[in-house]
């Protein structure tokens, strides 16, 4: 390819996904069918969102950062938590984008209104084990152990003692700082990542409707830009209408949604070409979008701390 355009105790019960998910649940041997319908069931769910035409990360930022975070740590939720909860947070209507456990919510003298769902949100914990190699002897492999934590939204909890606004606003650079600071090389030209040269092709912004959808597209250019082989190597070889190509257009699509959420920006990212070619992957591979969301907060997270360096 040569370029890529664009109560202490947290009580057991039903959550939104329709099964009982105990909070800090290990999914083990006996309980693959419970991983096996966390990944159905929120991939059935997004792929409806698409066909009915409301694409879960395309959203119209409110505040300083549409974010979904941690209402006690104040850390934002990555990867497919961000898509839950974004996709789930807008079809219940609230106005809150912190969520918390329900024992957290208890710590902060909060009580979560009876009646009200959780929502799960997922973990991977590194479990170690001893795996037999091919000579035969015993090795150490770590091996990602999916964990369930129901959280709910602040809407549905009375009495939360409240973290003051200072305390959760990220600081951040302007947005052009943060583009100068990754060390992306941008030349004149239509919008794309073109791998062989390790470079973006941006038109100027007055080619744009807004300045909102210069930085949405270039956000997108600079999640294809991560994936270089001379930093996360993702693969660049398919071609339109693979597989592998529909997967990397879905991680610069997701990854730029992040990165106007964090930024504010509210430019449309949704590149409609691809619509089809998503769908087939997400039905084919129900594991598909927990990886190109987890992708998608590697390649921000990679650019955050490339601005800060």
């Amino acid at each position: 390819m040569d370029s890529f355009r664009t109560q202490a105790l947290t009580p057991v019960g039903r959550s939104f996904w329709g099964f009982s998910t105990p909070e800090g649940m290990f999914f083990n041997c006996e309980r693959m069918k419970m991983k096996k319908d966390i990944y159905q069931d929120v991939t059935n769910k997004i792929v409806n969102e698409i066909e009915s035409g409301a694409l879960p990360w395309v959203k119209e930022w409110s505040g300083f950062s549409g974010l979904p975070e941690n209402a006690i740590t104040g850390r934002q939720y990555n990867g497919i938590n961000t898509l839950i909860l974004w996709l789930m947070g807008g079809e219940l209507g609230f106005s809150s984008h912190r969520w918390c456990t329900y024992k957290q919510a208890r710590e902060a003298n909060g009580f979560v209104r009876k009646g009200e769902k959780s929502i799960p949100v997922v973990f991977y914990k590194p479990l170690t084990r001893d795996v037999e190699n091919a000579s035969g002897e015993l090795e150490e492999k770590s091996i990602p152990m999916m964990r369930v934590f129901n959280v709910f939204n602040l809407d549905q909890i009375d009495g939360f003692t409240d973290k003051t606004a200072a305390e959760t606003i990220e600081n951040l650079p302007t947005i052009d700082d943060f583009i100068n600071m990754t060390g992306v090389r941008i030349v004149p030209g239509s919008p794309a990542f073109v791998p062989s040269m390790n470079w973006v092709h941006m038109p100027p912004m007055d080619k744009f409707e807004s300045f909102t959808g210069y930085y949405a597209t270039l956000f997108h250019e600079l999640i294809h830009w991560s994936g270089h082989k001379t930093r996360f190597d993702r693969d660049m070889s398919s071609r339109f209408g693979e597989a592998g190509y529909a997967m990397e257009e879905l991680v610069a699509e997701l990854g730029a949604a992040f990165l106007c959420a964090k930024f504010g920006v509210t430019g449309e990212v949704r590149h409609a070409g691809y619509i089809e070619h998503w769908l087939k992957v997400l039905k084919d591979d129900n594991k598909a979008i927990f990886k190109a969301a987890a992708e998608a907060s590697k390649a921000v997270e990679y650019l955050m701390r490339s601005a800060e360096d």
